[in-house]
Formats: C-alpha cells, sequence, structure tokens
C-alpha cells in the first residue's frame, strides 16, 4: 500500500483511472471466504487487478466452454493452483474485488474469443490498477515465492505495459513502477528496463532521405533530420525484440500474438503500419536481423533469466515469413546497416492475418525487393 500511495502521490506516475473499463470477464475474489467466481463485465467500470505468471507444462485450471458455467458458478479456492490463491489474497489485502488471470479469463478452446481477449491484452495490462508478477515462477503451481527466475516470452509485455508491478520473490517482494524500482529491504533504483514512452519515442524518429532515389521507401512517412545511429537499439523497439527473441513460450505459434498488445499501441500512437514484426516507416533496418550464435561475446541487450532458447529453430507449422525474424525460434540480434550505401528497394510488401488482428497470428506474406544493378 505505501509503494502504491509513494508512486501516486510522490512519482506522479500516470496511474490508471479509478473507474476504468474491466476486462471482458474477471475473477470476482469477494463472492465468499473460500470461494471466488468468473464474471462478465459487461461495460462495468472499476479497479482490477492482473496476474503475469508463466504458464509451464504442468496440468492447470483454465477456461473452456465445457467449464464456463462451474467457474461463473464459483471456483473452491483451495482447488486453485497456488498461484492464483497467492494473487486472490494480495487482491484482498489491496481492498479491490476483481481479479484478471489469463487462462481463467480466456476461453481457451474457443479461437474466435482468444483472438479478441488476446489483441485487447495491451491496454488490459495498461489499466490495471496494479499488475502482480510472479516473477520466480516456473508454473501456476509454484506459488509467486519459489526459487528460480523465470521470463518466458509472453510475460515480456506484461512487465512493460503496466504503470505498477509488484514481483514476488524468494526473499522479498519488489515493486516497480515508471520511476523506480523498490524493494522491500529499502533499497531502489531508477527503472531502467524497456519503456513504452522510450518505445514510441524512438519509433517516431524517421531518417533523412539524403540523396535516395525516387520512391527509395515505399511507405510514406514524414522524417525528422538525422539522429544517432542506434538509437532503436537504446530502449527501442530493436532491443525489445532482441530481449524477446531469446525468451521460451509455452506454445510456439504465439511468437506475434504474445508482443501483439505492444505492437497495436506502438502502431496505434505512430500510426506505422505493422508486417509480422517489422515497421514500415524502419522496414530496411528492421530486415537486418541475424540469428546470434551463443559463443558470441555481446552484452547489448538485457539478460533474460530462466530458460532461454538457443540453436535456431524453424517451427514444423507456418507462423511467419522467412524475412521476419518471428519465423525463427532463436536469439537474434539486429545488424547496424549505412543506409547511404543502400541499393534496394522495397516495391511491395503484403502480409495475410490469421484473423481480424494485424498485429497477431499471421497465416502468409510476400515481400518484393528491387535492387539497382
Amino acid at each position: 500500500r505505501s509503494w502504491i500511495h509513494d508512486c501516486t502521490n510522490t512519482h506522479k506516475c500516470d496511474s490508471p483511472a479509478p473507474d476504468t473499463a474491466l476486462p471482458s470477464r474477471v475473477l470476482d475474489v469477494l463472492v465468499s471466504d473460500s470461494v471466488v467466481a468468473l464474471v462478465e463485465s459487461r461495460g462495468r467500470r472499476g479497479r482490477y487487478i492482473a496476474l503475469s505468471h508463466s504458464w509451464g507444462r504442468s496440468p492447470r485450471m483454465m477456461a473452456k466452454k465445457s467449464t464456463l458455467g462451474e467457474l461463473k458458478g464459483g471456483i473452491a479456492i483451495s482447488a486453485l493452483p497456488k498461484t492464483f490463491r497467492d494473487a486472490i489474497r494480495v487482491t484482498r489485502a489491496l481492498g479491490i474485488r476483481h481479479l484478471w488471470i489469463d487462462c481463467l479469463c480466456i476461453i481457451q478452446d474457443d479461437p474466435s474469443d482468444w483472438e479478441k481477449e488476446s489483441a485487447a491484452m495491451g491496454e488490459l495490462y495498461l489499466n490495471a490498477y496494479l499488475t502482480i508478477a510472479a516473477s520466480n515462477s516456473s508454473d501456476s503451481n509454484s506459488g509467486c515465492f519459489p526459487e528460480r527466475c523465470m521470463y518466458p516470452g509472453w510475460t515480456l509485455q506484461e512487465r512493460l505495459l503496466p504503470s505498477r508491478i509488484v514481483h514476488y520473490c524468494r526473499d522479498q517482494m519488489y515493486f516497480e513502477c515508471k520511476a523506480k524500482i523498490q524493494s522491500e529491504d529499502g533499497f531502489s533504483f531508477t527503472n531502467i528496463f524497456f519503456s513504452l514512452e522510450t518505445l514510441v519515442r524512438t519509433q517516431m524518429i524517421r531518417h533523412r532521405d539524403h540523396g535516395r532515389p525516387p520512391n527509395y521507401l515505399n511507405f510514406s512517412f514524414r522524417t525528422l533530420p538525422d539522429i544517432k545511429r542506434g538509437v532503436r537499439w537504446n530502449g527501442g523497439w530493436l532491443s525489445l525484440v532482441e530481449n524477446y527473441s531469446q525468451r521460451e513460450l509455452t506454445v510456439a505459434q504465439d511468437k506475434l500474438s504474445a508482443i501483439a498488445g505492444i505492437a497495436r499501441i506502438l502502431g496505434e500512437r505512430t500510426q506505422d503500419r505493422y508486417f509480422a514484426g517489422l515497421w514500415a516507416a524502419h522496414f530496411y533496418e528492421d530486415l537486418c536481423w541475424r540469428v546470434y550464435a551463443q559463443d558470441e561475446n555481446y552484452s547489448g541487450t538485457t539478460p533474460v533469466k530462466g530458460k532461454i532458447l538457443g540453436k535456431a529453430v524453424r517451427p514444423s507449422d507456418y507462423r511467419a515469413p522467412s524475412w521476419s525474424w518471428a519465423s525463427l525460434d532463436a536469439p537474434i540480434r539486429f545488424v547496424a546497416m549505412a543506409y547511404s550505401l543502400l541499393v534496394a528497394r522495397v516495391v511491395k510488401c503484403e502480409i495475410t492475418p490469421s484473423g481480424m488482428d494485424p498485429y497477431g497470428k499471421v497465416k502468409g506474406g510476400r515481400l518484393v525487393i528491387e535492387v539497382s544493378s
């Protein structure tokens, strides 16, 4: 409570409104001492807490078409995984009625519901009163206080987007807001992790067209003066993708979906177009990626704790066009390009989304490049 009070009144962080729209479904944790229930929000407003956790590969309770009625009728807290029980306890202690947990609030065997809700996940974390991060949990049965640090793929946007996060670790808790990170032992330091503000700012920067041929950039955007090369590495999209590419996903096909919330917000704020992990205004730069060899000495990206990807693997099912970094399961690095030496021109780029979300899964893509001799 004191951390949240300090964040709101001292840091002046951009806290979510007290009457924000609730997610489509939330858990009501105040039904009774021993029971929680899944409720449809139907446009209601209020405060809610979101849980960020690793699914792992252990058996877990999930919302399905066949279990939706049972979840709405009430769930015995004792039947829930330990991580969920811990989150309910924290939510109640803060006096908040509603808790959002992905696998209980999204119908997992309904593709249309999953697509709709995953597309809204960015705003969901942005608007949460607080995000509880079971940062050390390898699965939902580990609770909020196990030993090992795990940062799977989905948790990247679950850390970047919220205004406030409390991390439950084995020895103590850490509170993270836009201004700083604080721990129970009294230590605090400035938050240097990726921020949404930095991502948006660096995405808005455009390189000047110095002597480029007509129609050099097929995508029309206004340009700003030249900037220091590598700005999109310094907390921008390139460094975010390098970090994200190391992370393991429980479901390999979620590669684009797991950062769709971030991409959607960037696209809306910059009015840029998105092509399976690449941006129109920075397309040439975003094409310059390669697989990172584990024995390389590289310190330019934020370390990822827990299990990370090693040898490059192409998924058996189609996930993205080969020119997108999302087509592989592998740590990748971007290579700085010299715009003055560029001889290629994008003629056409097309992406076919799998559903209605242009930032989510894709089922096809085509890129045509013209190279001058």
